[in-house]
């Protein structure tokens, strides 16, 4: 590697690699760690940046600049860099910070080419929190995003230089061997004699922040893998886990798991009880260990053993589970036993006997071989799932994991769902505490699942009502599940008002765009804007509405109506209102003579028919076949307003069909019979 001091008047730093785009970062001659110039294979672009800004002792400042010569030195902070020649994949360069004064000095919030309003960038809020990472984009106001563990402290900028092409660079810790997923981003306090050392990654994408963000964080991964091992979800076994949606995850001594009093499991009419509110859990954990695991001498085996009916009482309720369509997942402690191989034969054993079909892993965020493999010597398709989220380097070891609840007040974007878009989370959202409908719009929002945490004592006389709201939520992600697994999605795209925000989740032939908003006193205009395409129609999922296109600056705009909501609740759990747009294929022909529905459509395996809005509560008219015609009035009563006809294949949705019958309108109701 070839070094070189701050106190040099660098005129260029050249990388010799091979990437398609950029090829040099260029230096001001006057102005040290100033970017003038950027070269690529075709072209030198023309620019004026600082290679870094960052905060030192609290006060921002740009490289490259005097005014950060005379504090270094005032502070006796020495910045250095090397080029890295060998990389490959862009432009490299390692930022090392070491202290030689006898005092501490406090480095945080290291942006690549500078905070600047008018460029987007990931980091701490300027000079005051910096406990979480937060998007900042021009014109709005910055939101926070979830980054991996392993990389909390990252800063990220894409500066658009027109003629669509986008700038972006990485800066995250050297050699960072941290694995503790409950880190947060923390100012670096430097001591005496110590240094520190960053990686700065940089490219060039054709496409604007959105593509950069996509190549910086999927494709590359946050350049910690060159090749992701995809076996794990390619087996078809585990692919349902990424069309799982909703986990309870309870204490054996839970009410209702297992009525003390009655001495009697009260898990079936638990299961039949949250069908009628959110359609039922996916996964259902049993965690059989707390408060007692390390109290006397059993180990984490013998607390499941030591549960009511023991093993035989645990497989009748895995197979319960499974006839009322829930998986039945066990937990494993790894740190419980002290003989590795000796632990995982008996997990899988466990699993063996009692049909269980997946493990949460306590105290890990990433799997491994052994584990893997001791898990499908049992049976196939039993998931691992880890209690913290893998990393992006172990994400091919793994493929389930958790948005853990140590983030109690979790940011509004999960960028992990960017970066390994099949990789199924769940957020950890606990119901002891306050209402959380935020967590399930945030759940819809990001297009991952939730575990409903119910260890805590306190169950409170909304938990249903809440229930229900996710049912509304869980309804979409389950009927559009394909789309919420595609690379191609886009977070955050442009937005006609501020603090809403929208997903852009595109299918085959089908887009979900899903809706966050943050205004109180809700929203009905025009939104974002339409792609317009022959034979298409747009259709709000979360109101199970027809929608309308308004022009506006001779573009055409989806008019979106959210709710409001009280404004007491902004800040907490229960803030937000939810939404989801589709753009469909009109493949459903619906016609009306007197009350007679005609429904025809050319491909599809099923329809449904809903009084009202499709509810988990209610009962829809079901066909197995895409073509029909019936007196609604004989199916459902004498019921006028509104009726939602669906079009199926198995259980995605293909098209959705909205009829008004206006009360008091005169129908025909019989048929002539000839006599």
């Amino acid at each position: 590697m070839k070094k070189l001091n701050v106190s040099l008047l660098t005129f260029f730093i050249s990388a010799v690699c091979s990437s398609q785009q950029l090829k040099e970062i260029v230096f001001d001659s006057l102005y040290p760690f100033t970017v003038k110039g950027l070269r690529t294979q075709e072209e030198v672009i023309t620019v004026s940046l600082p290679l870094f800004s960052l905060e030192l002792n609290g006060q921002s400042i740009n490289s490259g600049t005097p005014e950060i010569m005379q504090l270094s030195s005032s502070i006796k902070l020495n910045q250095d860099i090397e080029v890295d020649g060998s990389f490959k994949e862009g432009y490299k360069v390692t930022i090392q910070f070491s202290n030689s004064s006898k005092r501490p000095i406090s480095v945080s919030n290291i942006v690549p080419f500078g905070a600047n309003n008018s460029h987007c960038y990931i980091s701490g809020k300027r000079l005051s929190d910096t406990s979480h990472s937060f998007l900042y984009q021009p014109g709005k106001e910055p939101i926070g995003v979830v980054v991996p563990h392993n990389n909390n402290d990252l800063n990220f900028t894409a500066v658009e230089l027109g003629n669509k092409k986008t700038l972006y660079a990485l800066l995250r810790r050297s050699n960072d061997s941290i694995q503790n997923y409950l880190l947060n981003r923390t100012p670096c306090i430097l001591q005496p004699g110590k240094t520190i050392r960053f990686d700065f990654y940089a490219d060039i994408v054709a496409g604007d922040w959105h593509a950069a963000l996509r190549k910086c964080f999927q494709e590359k991964m946050l350049y910690e893998v060159k090749i992701l091992n995809n076996a794990l979800y390619e087996r078809e076994d585990l692919k349902y886990i990424r069309h799982s949606f909703t986990m309870h995850l309870m204490m054996a001594w839970e009410k209702n798991y297992y009525s003390r009093k009655d001495t009697a499991y009260k898990y079936k009419d638990f299961l039949l009880d949250k069908k009628k509110l959110y359609g039922g859990d996916d996964i259902f954990t049993i965690w059989p260990t707390w408060p007692m695991l390390g109290l006397d001498q059993r180990t984490q085996w013998n607390l499941i053993e030591d549960l009511p009916g023991g093993l035989i009482k645990q497989k009748e309720l895995a197979a319960l589970s499974h006839s009322m369509g829930t998986k039945y997942f066990i937990s494993y402690n790894p740190w419980d036993d002290k003989n590795e191989k000796t632990s995982l034969q008996t997990m899988s054993d466990f699993i063996k006997k009692i049909d269980a079909d997946g493990v949460v892993l306590d105290t890990r965020a990433e799997g491994s071989d052994a584990l893997q493999q001791a898990a499908d010597k049992a049976k196939p398709g039993v998931i691992l799932y880890s209690e913290g989220m893998a990393a992006p380097k172990d994400m091919q070891g793994i493929i389930s994991g958790r948005v853990h609840n140590d983030i109690y007040y979790v940011p509004l974007l999960n960028l992990n769902k960017l970066i390994k878009p099949d990789f199924a989370i769940f957020r950890v959202a606990e119901v002891n505490k306050e209402r959380i409908r935020r967590e399930y719009s945030l759940a819809l929002f990001n297009g991952y699942g939730v575990e409903i945490n119910v260890m805590r004592p306190g169950r409170q006389e909304w938990m249903d009502e809440d229930y229900r709201y996710w049912g509304r939520c869980v309804r979409i992600l389950k009927e559009n599940s394909d789309n919420f697994i595609s690379k191609e999605w886009t977070p955050l795209i442009s937005s006609l008002k501020d603090k809403i925000y929208i997903n852009k989740w595109p299918g085959k032939r089908k887009t979900i765009y899903t809706i966050f908003s943050l205004l109180p006193e809700g929203y009905n205009d025009a939104l974002f804007e339409a792609e317009t395409k022959p034979g298409y129609h747009y259709v709000d999922l979360w109101n199970h509405e027809e929608l309308q296109l308004k022009k506006k600056d001779g573009k055409d705009y989806i008019v979106v109506e959210l709710e409001s909501f009280n404004k007491k609740y902004l800040g907490t759990n229960n803030e937000g209102v939810a939404n989801a747009i589709i753009q469909l294929p009109q493949l459903l022909d619906v016609k009306m003579e007197g009350d007679k529905i005609f429904i025809d459509a050319k491909e599809g395996t099923g329809l449904k028919v809903w009084v009202g809005n499709p509810s988990y509560d209610k009962v829809a008219y079901e066909l197995k076949s895409a073509s029909t015609s019936f007196h609604l009035f004989e199916k459902f009563g004498r019921t006028e307003g509104k009726y939602v006809i669906q079009l199926f294949d198995g259980s995605d949705l293909l098209d959705e069909n909205i009829l008004y019958i206006l009360p008091g309108t005169p129908l025909l109701v019989s048929e002539s019979k000839a006599t």
